[in-house]
């Protein structure tokens, strides 16, 4: 059902940091997607030199959802989570998802915005990612004619039409005025860039808020304290006491170190838990345990593999 496309919006800011967005739509298409291009585009240009904040990133991405010229929102759903949830264990076939793994009837939108060149790149394409201009790309999905005075053959339909052309005409000029257009190997080094660093912070956050949610459950746990650091792009957390390291995590290597000053005895069987749903490598603080390996054995290692394939329920943890 509905008519399914795309939209990415890519976000470099002035410190060298990606953050990519990836939204599927069930009801896109043609004029609509051409206005949700103009006016993201232009919030966009109105918002450059802020766009390394979290919250105005969150509203690009938002912003993306609603068609103002028919003021109408149309809720996307988030691919980046779907890969969170279901493609994680499997990082060879990331890319693949997010920009071909789609349903798709009425092609591709590619937004680029880099803070540093205060630059807007972007480019439609058909589902085979082949790029289009804005007019062609109305022409491949709504037909060559589509600025005919008698387009439809119904009256009613035709007349709503015909409004609807400038509106769309003015939109087009808008985009190509204030965006260039990416050539082929910039699309190219978009949809093949590795963004697992992101997917992996952001699949780290679900994880610290699970460990951060279990570890309520015990009142001497209540001060956890999260910081991230410039460190080996890593996350530390603290008991009560600040100066007590408990763990911290290489979102480069994906590594969780848990440090000897941890109570290990009381929140082992959280962390290994987690650990293995989210297929996190978990190391002991060689200064104290011992290591992965001599702990849990060879049977922990291939549930950490093999996790990516069983649902949840067929999950069998049998950690204290």
């Amino acid at each position: 059902m509905g008519q399914r496309s795309q939209i990415y919006i890519r976000i470099k800011d002035e410190d060298g940091n990606t953050t990519l967005f990836a939204k599927y739509f069930q009801w896109n298409f043609g004029e609509r997607m051409i206005s949700r291009a103009r006016y993201g585009i232009e919030y966009i240009k109105r918002n450059m030199e802020y766009i390394n904040q979290d919250t105005v990133q969150q509203r690009i991405n938002k912003i993306f959802d609603i068609n103002f010229d028919m003021q109408d929102v149309a809720l996307s759903t988030d691919i980046l989570q779907e890969v969170r949830n279901d493609f994680w264990w499997d990082r060879s076939s990331v890319n693949d998802y997010i920009f071909s793994g789609q349903d798709n009837n009425d092609g591709k939108l590619f937004i680029d915005c880099d803070q540093t060149s205060n630059e807007i790149k972007f480019c439609f394409t058909d589902y085979d990612l082949k790029i289009l201009t804005p007019n062609k790309y109305m022409k491949w999905d709504i037909g060559e004619e589509w600025k005919s005075n008698k387009f439809y053959d119904e009256p009613d339909l035709n007349k709503e039409w015909q409004e609807i052309i400038p509106i769309c005409e003015s939109n087009i000029e808008y985009i190509n005025r204030n965006a260039k257009m990416m050539n082929e190997l910039e699309l190219e080094q978009y949809i093949n860039e590795d963004y697992s660093k992101q997917i992996g912070d952001s699949k780290f956050k679900e994880f610290l808020q699970e460990f951060i949610e279990k570890g309520m459950l015990h009142n001497d746990f209540r001060y956890f304290h999260i910081e991230r650091t410039d460190e080996n792009n890593s996350w530390k957390f603290y008991g009560q006491n600040p100066e007590d390291l408990y763990m911290k995590y290489d979102s480069s290597a994906n590594r969780l170190t848990v440090e000897p000053s941890f109570d290990k005895e009381y929140y082992e069987g959280i962390i290994q838990e987690v650990c293995n749903y989210y297929c996190l490598k978990y190391e002991k603080n060689l200064k104290e345990f011992t290591s992965l390996e001599e702990s849990f054995g060879k049977e922990t290692e291939i549930k950490s593999l093999e996790i990516g394939e069983k649902n949840d329920a067929e999950i069998d943890y049998d950690y204290e």
